[in-house]
């Protein structure tokens, strides 16, 4: 008696060794990178666009500007919903930092950049 299996990448009924597992070789490392994603790709990709965040606020900060349009950081690149931590101050303003460079809100367009110095 002969049990049916199937690829378990494509689907495909298998034929010939009967420990085989998958059609072809393309389908055994197709599944194999699908379930073996390694959490890290995450936060490498989160890193990378936050030092995307550093580069574009410390290019602007160098050149002498301090405050700016949002459209005009988002047109950067900038993404607004990355940042590496949040200020809350006594003033109920908020200042949101991306590595040694903060960002206020001055108004709903225009950004305030500063750089926080470490102690």
């Amino acid at each position: 008696m002969s049990i049916k299996s199937y690829c378990p990448e494509c689907g495909t009924l298998l034929s010939g060794r009967s420990d085989k597992k998958y059609c072809s070789s393309y389908c055994r490392v197709t599944f194999h990178n699908k379930h073996t994603t390694r959490p890290e790709t995450q936060y490498q990709k989160i890193l990378v666009a936050l030092r995307l965040n550093r580069i574009i606020l410390c290019r602007i900060y160098e050149a002498g500007t301090r405050k700016i349009k949002r459209t005009k950081l988002k047109a950067e690149g900038y993404d607004f919903n990355l940042c590496t931590s949040v200020l809350y101050r006594l003033d109920k303003t908020i200042g949101y930092l991306c590595f040694e460079y903060k960002i206020s809100i001055v108004s709903e367009s225009v950004i305030l950049i500063d750089k926080v110095e470490s102690n």
